[in-house]
């Protein structure tokens, strides 16, 4: 992870997103596979990393997923944010 001090807190951002939609912190950082948490937990994941957060730090916080989970919900944000859905 880069230097905490200047990042923001991951917490607040995880919490937004879940007040956003409409869920529990717990909802994002489960397991669940349901499209709508899915989606959700994406646009987490993506505002950490833009955050400043490394892909391997986001895994981690998100209940201990590989990197390349983070890679792939970005990739499906920024396709979902160009066609207007997100």
């Amino acid at each position: 992870m880069r230097y905490t001090a200047t990042l923001p807190k991951i917490g607040p951002i995880i919490k937004d997103v879940a007040d956003r939609h409409g869920l529990s912190v717990d909802d994002l950082t489960g397991h669940s596979r349901k499209a709508r948490l899915v989606i959700a937990r994406h646009e987490a994941q993506y505002l950490c990393v833009e955050a400043g957060y490394s892909r391997n730090s986001v895994a981690y916080l998100f209940n201990d997923r590989d990197h390349t989970t983070v890679c792939h919900a970005i990739k499906r944000h920024e396709e979902r944010m160009k066609t207007g859905l997100a």
